[in-house]
């Protein structure tokens, strides 16, 4: 069934990752509030991308910012959990 099949699938954000090669590569490091500044994206949606959490569903518009803001594109952001 397809909502079971949906149950079965999750993410982990690579946001903390991105944040510290970005912070290497500009030579200082990159906070949420700095990210949140360039994207308008909300901070408590920022920590919750930070989160060692796996997703279940992803805001599209969300990861496109942040790719936009990491120069790679949206789904490298995201790693897939293991079921």
């Amino acid at each position: 069934m397809v909502d079971s099949e949906q149950e079965q699938y999750a993410v982990y954000s690579l946001l903390s990752d991105y944040m510290s090669k970005k912070s290497r590569e500009v030579g200082h490091t990159i906070t949420r509030d700095e990210v949140h500044q360039a994207t308008g994206i909300d901070p408590s949606t920022l920590s919750r991308y930070r989160s060692p959490e796996p997703f279940k569903k992803i805001d599209v518009s969300i990861a496109m910012k942040l790719a936009e803001f990491f120069e790679c594109e949206w789904w490298e952001l995201f790693q897939k959990a293991n079921s």
